[in-house]
């Protein structure tokens, strides 16, 4: 499957988000519980290519919490609208999206601080 990866910055660089839950990516319809854990871990690779000098918020489902790796820098939450809106409000972001959401594309593409 293709990622649709959306990368949007806000007006002052704070620290970068990533939004990778896996909800989206399984092969089974979904039922509201079904998410795919290898693709979170995967995903992590991209913590490799950036740089330790930013803080990293990561959001993604309860369960996938634990493959995430140990870091100074990285922080992590179980993802809902509602704890973005709040790390959004706190300063500015660069949010990397690796999630096929329709909700949540049309929660970022509707936010009024994005350059």
């Amino acid at each position: 499957m293709r990622y649709i990866c959306r990368i949007i910055f806000l007006e002052r660089m704070g620290k970068i988000i990533i939004i990778k839950t896996g909800q989206f990516e399984t092969f089974v319809p979904d039922t509201g519980g079904s998410f795919s854990l290898g693709d979170v871990l995967r995903t992590t690779a991209l913590l490799r290519v950036i740089s330790s000098e930013f803080k990293i918020h990561w959001l993604t489902q309860r369960n996938a919490i634990s493959l995430l790796p140990h870091q100074d820098n990285l922080e992590n939450s179980e993802f809902d609208l509602n704890t973005l809106s709040q790390i959004l409000s706190s300063n500015g972001s660069v949010i990397i999206n690796l999630e096929r959401d329709p909700r949540l594309i049309s929660f970022l593409n509707n936010k009024k601080n994005i350059i």
